[in-house]
């Protein structure tokens, strides 16, 4: 369940993703999934609405599901075990 948040002073999105999920390095996931770039500045007292890790895992999922459709479309990928990630994405590109 996400949880509502109030940006305060010196807020950045790896401060939240640092915060909130544990984990800095899910900046750029977060902001996505708040449809904030790295370069949206955050407003003191706007109230952001945090993804819970699992949330913002099958939001990426989901992400990389429709790039991949995308990318390759016809392409057959229902013998892969699990979802494809960034690096099978790069796999197929060098061998497609």
């Amino acid at each position: 369940m996400t949880q509502r948040i109030t940006i305060k002073p010196g807020d950045s999105l790896v401060s939240l993703a640092f915060d909130y999920l544990g984990d800095e390095t899910q900046w750029r996931q977060l902001g996505q999934q708040l449809n904030l770039s790295v370069f949206d500045p955050l407003i003191t007292g706007r109230s952001l609405d945090i993804p819970t890790k699992k949330e913002l895992l099958d939001f990426g999922k989901n992400v990389l599901q429709t790039e991949i459709k995308k990318r390759y479309p016809g392409l057959d990928l229902s013998g892969l075990k699990g979802i494809p990630g960034i690096e099978e994405i790069n796999l197929i590109d060098w061998i497609l």
